[in-house]
């Protein structure tokens, strides 16, 4: 099984077509089969939003929206705790340094699970988290 920091912008191909890729196709077959997802604790509202932007740009119906997040029910999802404003200055400068989301970055390190940005990324065995 395989485990990875999945940020909004790799699942929402998975709700809207038109984002569909080889490695959103991927990546989902991987979550439906039971990897781990490690997920930002904003996450959630990242994902709510992108949602309501794209029922209202008409990418998507507000039902499409709905199954959508009811799919995601069944998949394991881990959502990381927040970070502690004392590392939020380090948290910045690795952002920075590696063109990461500072909360992508954060679940990266709290679990141990450094990865590139979603269009490269790479699965993390079992062994290695």
């Amino acid at each position: 099984m395989k485990a990875f920091v999945l940020d909004v912008s790799a699942c929402m191909p998975w709700c809207c077509e038109d984002e569909t890729s080889p490695a959103s196709e991927q990546l989902l077959d991987w979550a439906t089969e039971g990897s781990d997802l490690h997920v930002p604790s904003l996450w959630g509202w990242e994902l709510l939003n992108a949602l309501a932007v794209a029922i209202r740009r008409q990418r998507i119906t507000a039902v499409k929206a709905a199954d959508f997040l009811a799919q995601l029910t069944a998949l394991n999802l881990r959502i990381d705790s927040p970070p502690r404003v004392a590392d939020f200055p380090r948290l910045h400068g690795l952002a920075t340094t590696y063109q990461l989301t500072s909360t992508t970055l954060h679940t990266s390190i709290s679990r141990n699970a450094f990865r590139c940005p979603w269009q490269r990324w790479t699965p993390i065995s079992r062994g290695q988290r």
